[in-house]
């Protein structure tokens, strides 16, 4: 196999792992809702990966049945990973001593610029005129669009990190009223910021890449892109970026259950 294939092969196998710690996780911290988003992401990486090597291995670039839910799941992973964020953020909400402090809504707000950010980037998927063997005038215009809505999505997601930020800065006056998992899951969001970021710059620099009006029988994306794209930048922007922070939430996950049965077994509050 080719370097593209093993990167596929390794990220199918990856996300296949973290989805088995993350059930892991559902099953001692249930009331936790960020575990959901990331098993969705797992879900997403495994297979979007999975028909990745399939279309790289056949070859077979034309296929839409199997490059759209490709190039989609392969793209919309890093939505749920932001909503994740969310989630973990929302708990720590808990111990804030305002019922309606302003958080909440903030928080409301980069709930919705993540749905936009997907719902903007499965419309960038689905228009997007894989295998055109032809520059006609309605193909131009669908790869225009679909461009136009990758680009939308890419800096949507940017404005969600960027409202995840200023919660954080928000939540850090309150980081005397958190409990042990609210501080815990504070200090894994805040050091998954910066690889996000870097997630999320890939993607803008993935749909800049696309030329508007120009058709390629293999998708495009420079040296961004998911099939023909520079695998040094794939692995250091893109998958490193999503499993560290995964990685990271799935072991603050493991530590906070392991406290929570500690506590519970000393017949004391939990944390």
């Amino acid at each position: 196999m080719n370097p593209h294939e093993n990167l596929s092969l390794a990220e199918a196998i990856l996300g296949a792992i973290f989805l088995s710690l993350t059930i892991f996780n559902i099953s001692r911290i249930p009331r936790e809702t960020a575990w959901w988003y990331i098993t969705v992401f797992c879900l997403f990486r495994t297979t979007g990966s999975s028909i990745l090597l399939a279309v790289s291995l056949k070859h077979d670039y034309t296929n839409k049945g199997l490059l759209i839910p490709a190039i989609i799941f392969s793209g919309i992973a890093i939505s749920p990973l932001l909503a994740a964020s969310l989630g973990f953020l929302n708990s720590c909400t808990k111990h804030l001593p305002e019922t309606r402090h302003p958080i909440l809504r903030l928080l409301g707000i980069a709930h919705i610029a993540v749905i936009a950010a997907l719902v903007l980037n499965i419309a960038g998927g689905t228009t997007m005129p894989y295998g055109a063997q032809s520059s006609s005038t309605s193909v131009v215009n669908s790869l225009n669009s679909a461009i136009t809505y990758l680009r939308a999505s890419a800096m949507v997601s940017l404005v969600a990190w960027g409202l995840i930020l200023v919660s954080l800065v928000i939540l850090s006056r309150h980081w005397g009223a958190f409990g042990r998992a609210a501080r815990a899951f504070y200090i894994a969001v805040a050091g998954a910021v910066p690889f996000l970021f870097i997630r999320i710059l890939y993607a803008i620099l993935a749909a800049w890449a696309w030329k508007k009006g120009v058709v390629t029988a293999v998708p495009g994306g420079g040296k961004y892109g998911l099939i023909t794209g520079d695998v040094g930048v794939l692995v250091g922007m893109r998958v490193l970026m999503e499993f560290l922070v995964v990685g990271g939430w799935v072991a603050t996950g493991i530590w906070v259950g392991q406290r929570a049965e500690e506590f519970d077994a000393k017949g004391e509050e939990g944390v």
